[in-house]
This record gives C-alpha cells, structure tokens and sequence, in this order.
C-alpha cells in the first residue's frame, strides 16, 4: 500500500520557499539594524518603522515554527500556516494600502496555504480511515 503521507514535490517546494522567507522576515530586524549603522544614506532612502520591522521579525519566526509542524504533519500548524497568511496580508494591506495588486497577490497567499493545507489534512484523514479498516 503506497503510503498517503507524500506531500509532492510542489507543496515541498512551496514549504522550502517559506521557510526561507520565514528565515529571511526573521532576520528583518537585525539586518535593518545594522544597514541603518553601515550605510544610513541608504537606510534614510528606504525608511521602516520600528513597528514594521518588529511584526515582521515576528511573523518571520511564527512562519518558521507552523513550516517546521507542517512538515511534521501536525494539523494546528497547517491551520496556523493558513492565519499567518491571513495575517501577513492585512499587514500588506495596512501598510501599503488596498489596491488591485495587493487583493490579488492576497488571494493567491493565502490560496496557496489553503490549499496545502486542506491537501495534506485530507491525506492524514485518510490515512486514518485506512488504519481504521
């Protein structure tokens, strides 16, 4: 019997993108920090707020921990995974305003997890009805 807990190369893909991008959110914080003291001509250029820099730090180090549960095939990570992107659209949205190009990257972000998500929940579950027969 072939076993149901193969994600795929695609959904693996996307995880490992994710969690560099989780990687790189959290490093946010101390790489803006030390380009604003190596080059502040170039940091006054791009300005962030402490804020901005902070939410995503955090939600840099939350995507990291709900990558790692999905790749351990934990389903309250897979729904974390799915707010988080939730979350990191009303974010992009608060910062940068609704626009056309945001509601459709915001669709695709957040479509994209929900649809791991619901992939791999619907393989654990019938994995589970498999052991059950």
């Amino acid at each position: 019997m072939e076993d149901s807990r193969e994600r795929g190369c695609l959904i693996t893909g996307y995880l490992i993108l994710s969690f560099i991008g989780g990687i790189l959110s959290a490093l946010s914080y101390p790489t803006t920090k030390l380009s604003q003291n190596l080059a502040p001509e170039i940091a006054k250029q791009f300005p962030l707020s402490n804020t901005a820099i902070i939410i995503s730090t955090i939600l840099g180090i939350l995507t990291l921990i709900a990558v790692i549960g999905v790749f351990a095939w934990n389903k309250i990570a897979m729904y974390a995974f799915i707010v988080l992107a939730i979350i990191k659209n009303i974010v992009a949205f608060v910062s940068s305003g609704f626009t056309l190009g945001n509601s459709i990257w915001a669709v695709i972000s957040i479509g994209i997890p929900a649809l791991i998500a619901y992939t791999l929940i619907k393989r654990m579950s019938e994995e589970q009805v498999d052991e059950n027969i």
